[in-house]
């Protein structure tokens, strides 16, 4: 399951193997982090778009920043209760 708020830090690009001069093992797309330069084999044109939306799927990097932000929003949330009693 993705992590809440992954969308905050996602920041890929879909594009043609080819085009980014990556041996892809024959895929036609890739998706890759713009940020991190990690990227990931992608069976389409519309996998790659998804994948390059949701790239705390594929890069390490991106995930632990989503994690850390939905942890934030937790707290957040969790001080806001405290403060309500």
């Amino acid at each position: 399951m993705a992590a809440r708020g992954a969308s905050d830090v996602a920041n890929g690009t879909a594009m043609r193997a080819e085009d980014a001069g990556v041996d892809a093992g024959g895929a036609e797309w890739i998706a890759s982090c713009d940020r991190h330069g990690v990227f990931v084999i992608a069976s389409g044109p519309a996998d790659a778009r998804l994948s390059a939306r949701n790239t705390h799927w594929f890069c390490d990097e991106c995930r632990h920043e989503a994690k850390c932000a939905a942890s934030a929003r937790t707290e957040r949330k969790r001080d806001r209760q405290r403060s309500d009693t």
